[in-house]
């Protein structure tokens, strides 16, 4: 599932791009990937609506369209978006909605296992789509004072399953969350209420450190993410534990263990991340 990141990337690349365009007509192969309205209605309305900005919370992505309205996306599994240069027959296989742009340019949602969606909201319309639940956001609302008083009313939550909770903060996912703890020595069962405060710091200083690289490096493509120009990421190749079951930890020489937590498949080093205290 793409991650802030990886939203963040699309959402920067298509600021530059599609920034001013109009959508000029719609077609949409999969009926399932709108969310709202129904499909007749969604086409009829984004017709002429001029692409003003981007906006991300969490891993949703929004665009600001003219007469204010919100086209959101939520990618799930496998989705992404692709801007073309020049329009083309698109791959019915695995294309659900495309945008054809006044320029003649196009916007393909793609989407392979057909769990991702677009919601089209006029003016007024609230998101039911459990947007507004989501908490502060990882990378442009989080701040450690923030952190610290979101961490004081779970102090009985599991490291892992705190920080892939969306309402607790948002954007993070199972590469990422992996990543930052084994770089801070937590193990992912470890309570809150376990961790120092200088720990707490160290935490919340990692998981944006590796928020920002995994930006600067484009994202992480481990099967189905592309970059809005058909790119793949490369922070998979930085990635020292997510995946890597079987293989000797660069830091203990232990080897990397998988677990499931919370129903979630988790990477850690048992040498590396041993803090749990129950």
């Amino acid at each position: 599932m793409p991650e802030l990141p990886e939203v963040e990337v699309v959402k920067r690349e298509l600021e530059k791009l599609a920034r001013g365009e109009i959508i000029r007509d719609v077609n949409i192969y999969f009926s399932g990937a709108v969310g709202y309205p129904e499909k007749n209605e969604f086409m009829r309305l984004i017709k002429g609506r001029i692409i003003k900005g981007l906006t991300r919370k969490g891993k949703y992505l929004t665009f600001d369209l003219s007469g204010d309205f919100r086209l959101i996306i939520h990618f799930r599994m496998t989705g992404t978006l692709k801007y073309e240069l020049d329009d083309y027959s698109p791959p019915a296989k695995h294309v659900r909605i495309v945008l054809w742009l006044e320029s003649g340019r196009s916007i393909y949602f793609i989407d392979q296992r057909k769990f991702g969606k677009m919601w089209l909201l006029q003016p007024g319309e609230d998101s039911c789509i459990g947007i507004e639940q989501l908490g502060p956001d990882w990378w442009n609302e989080a701040s450690l004072p923030l952190f610290k008083e979101r961490l004081a009313s779970r102090v009985n939550s599991r490291l892992k399953p705190l920080l892939l909770d969306q309402k607790f903060m948002s954007g993070l996912g199972n590469i990422y969350v992996d990543e930052s703890l084994y770089r801070a020595r937590l193990h992912p069962s470890c309570r809150v209420k376990f961790l120092r405060e200088s720990k707490k710091e160290e935490l919340y200083y990692i998981i944006r450190e590796i928020l920002k690289e995994g930006i600067e490096h484009g994202g992480t493509t481990i099967r189905d993410y592309r970059h809005a120009n058909g790119n793949s990421g490369e922070y998979q190749e930085m990635l020292r534990v997510y995946r890597k079951q079987g293989e000797l930890c660069r830091c203990c020489h232990r080897v990397i263990q998988r677990m499931s937590l919370g129903g979630r498949g988790t990477y850690f080093c048992p040498g590396c991340q041993q803090d749990v205290k129950d």
